[in-house]
């Protein structure tokens, strides 16, 4: 991280502070990892998140309307679990270390 806030992605040299925000069309999340062989350093990894609302695109990165249809392949399927909440779904996320979209749960946080 450069300057403490936003994420830092150090395969691509991406930082959300920078402007850029990570690639990520709404919100530029982080998650602090430690590291199994060292457990006092950890890894940062981003993901990438939408709002209220909207959902995490096929990409990871873009952001779509909950209302949207969207059918095919190439729609990212979420699972709907009876014990999450909409809002907890959309903070899944995309890890640019493994360029994949992460279908667990990153954080769990409330706007209002």
């Amino acid at each position: 991280m450069k300057d403490g806030s936003g994420c830092f992605d150090y395969s691509r040299g991406i930082d959300c502070s920078d402007g850029s925000n990570g690639g990520c069309e709404q919100l530029c999340l982080q998650q602090i990892v430690p590291l199994p062989e060292e457990p006092h350093e950890s890894a940062i990894y981003m993901y990438c998140g939408c709002v209220e609302e909207y959902r995490l695109g096929p990409d990871g990165r873009s952001c779509l309307m909950v209302t949207e249809i969207c059918e095919g392949h190439k729609c990212l399927r979420l699972e709907n679990h009876q014990n999450n909440t909409l809002f907890e779904e959309m903070l899944h996320g995309f890890d640019n270390k493994t360029q994949r979209v992460n279908q667990g749960r990153v954080f769990q946080m409330s706007f209002r």
